[in-house]
């Protein structure tokens, strides 16, 4: 109808129009109408909205792989169906910066919205906890992968931008109980927090910052106070423009710095002393170790084709790359050894994850 009124307004008037066209035009622009507006109600109504959403901004996928959690503007933070790609709930608003991680039980996704993580059960279906309020706008999170500080508590660690008070901070968090169980590891002047990694025992923890430099605490308790405590290990530059991703060893012996676009550098846990530059073109912000910390496994560009990407296997004790997987179109989201260490399990951009053998 508003096709047959601007037609009046341009000074064609209805009634000079033949009623034996103006009637099909009628019944073609309201068919139209109906159309487009059964259209988009279909694809806001659909249980399958992945290929409509586009490449999300980050993935995660669950301990199990049964689950995965993305962030994208169209989406927002949401929950799928890893085997269908069917989508399962929307948790909330997508920031620049949000961050998602599940707690290794898999029941448990947390996930920042600029200063405050969220916590969701996966079992129960319902936010719990109360929301974490961090020291500014949260650039890095990270749920450690072990309980050895709290046997029965998942910790929290995050990271984030320099403040109103010109300063940045690494925090600690209790999961299930964010008020009364929080402790600041460490702050920082004029530097944000890129990134952030436990070690596989959950004893230490490592944060990369936005003038190169890095650090690492010793994760304890003190058991009279029921409260975090955290000591210093080592401080060091990491000789890079910033510290984009960062990962220990499960020995506890080395620490991977990563730059997006430059390299990695491995470095000593002990004195910070540079063992190796690894050259990898990371495309994505993954990085880890081995279980048994004689290789680095990293992910980078293909040559020649900007949108592929490319996961690469180094040797820790010389630098030399071992193994290289074929070209996979989109960015590498989630990457883990399984225990014995003879795969590598990759989850990819779209959706899809994909096994390598090792040699």
């Amino acid at each position: 109808m508003q096709g047959i009124r601007s037609l009046a307004r341009d000074g064609i008037h209805l009634s000079k129009i033949p009623r034996v066209v103006l009637i099909p035009a009628v019944i073609l622009l309201t068919l139209a109408a109906v159309s487009a507006v059964s259209y988009v109600t279909s694809k806001l109504s659909t249980p399958n909205l992945w290929d409509a959403q586009g490449e999300p901004s980050s993935l995660r996928f669950s301990p199990d792989y049964h689950v995965m959690a993305t962030t994208g503007f169209l989406t927002q933070v949401s929950l799928w169906a890893s085997s269908s790609k069917q989508l399962l709930h929307i948790l909330g608003d997508f920031r620049e910066h949000t961050q998602i991680a599940f707690a290794p039980d898999g029941n448990t996704l947390a996930w920042s919205n600029e200063e405050y993580v969220l916590f969701y059960s996966l079992e129960s279906e319902r936010l719990f906890s109360t929301p974490a309020k961090a020291k500014g706008d949260i650039y890095a999170m990270v749920i450690s992968p072990a309980k050895s500080v709290f046997p029965d508590t998942n910790i929290l660690a995050t990271g984030g931008r320099v403040s109103g008070d010109g300063k940045s901070a690494v925090e600690l968090w209790n999961i299930l109980d964010t008020d009364a169980l929080h402790y600041t590891v460490a702050e920082f002047q004029s530097a944000a927090v890129f990134s952030l990694g436990f070690s596989q025992d959950g004893n230490l923890l490592a944060a990369g910052l936005s003038d190169g430099t890095l650090g690492v605490w010793r994760v304890s308790t003190n058991e009279l106070q029921d409260q975090f405590q955290a000591s210093q290990v080592l401080t060091a530059t990491s000789a890079q423009q910033s510290v984009d991703v960062i990962a220990i060893s499960p020995d506890n012996q080395v620490i991977a710095a990563g730059n997006t676009g430059i390299g990695v550098v491995l470095l000593s846990v002990q004195d910070g002393r540079i063992l190796k530059r690894i050259s990898a073109d990371l495309q994505s912000r993954v990085l880890v170790f081995s279980p048994d910390s004689q290789y680095l496994a990293a992910c980078q560009h293909s040559p020649g084709f900007e949108s592929d990407s490319t996961i690469d296997l180094w040797r820790v004790s010389d630098g030399t790359r071992v193994w290289s997987s074929d070209a996979h179109s989109g960015f590498v989201a989630d990457l883990r050894f399984p225990a014995d260490g003879k795969e590598l399990i990759a989850g990819y951009s779209d959706g899809t994850l994909q096994k390598y053998t090792l040699p």
